[in-house]
């Protein structure tokens, strides 16, 4: 079965053949993200190569979890993660506590990462304390 792919520039398509994927990528720093469904994760690996660095992992080594890879500095970094098997909840609650100044005004964001690697950010929601 041959991957499902939803790349968001037309221009930079990837290129497939039997066993492989390949594409390039330029980012001015944003997050971009690639969903693989794969039929055999113990024969799959990943290379990659950039200016800041050059890696191979077996796909096959990656949990759940995410896989962070440092690309030099002010936080750059290639962010492997394996999905789960099953979906996620399609909710979730969660509370946390949030420093606020004594005085003054203060901006809240939340910041929503979905399971695909998508992002979704709030208004900003103003608190003021006079």
């Amino acid at each position: 079965m041959p991957p499902t792919i939803n790349f968001w520039n037309p221009d930079r398509r990837p290129v497939l053949d039997d066993q492989t994927v390949r594409w390039s990528n330029v980012t001015t720093g944003g997050t971009h993200a690639v969903d693989l469904w794969l039929e055999d994760l113990d024969k799959a690996q990943l290379q990659f190569q950039s200016a800041q660095n050059c890696f191979e992992i077996d796909l096959s080594s990656i949990e759940t979890g995410e896989h962070h890879v440092d690309c030099s500095g002010l936080g750059k970094g290639v962010r492997l993660q394996r999905l789960p098997d099953q979906p996620l909840p399609l909710s979730e609650t969660l509370e946390l506590p949030i420093a606020l100044p004594a005085t003054g005004e203060a901006r809240i964001y939340a910041r929503v990462v979905f399971e695909d690697g998508h992002m979704a950010w709030t208004s900003p929601i103003y608190i003021s304390r006079m």
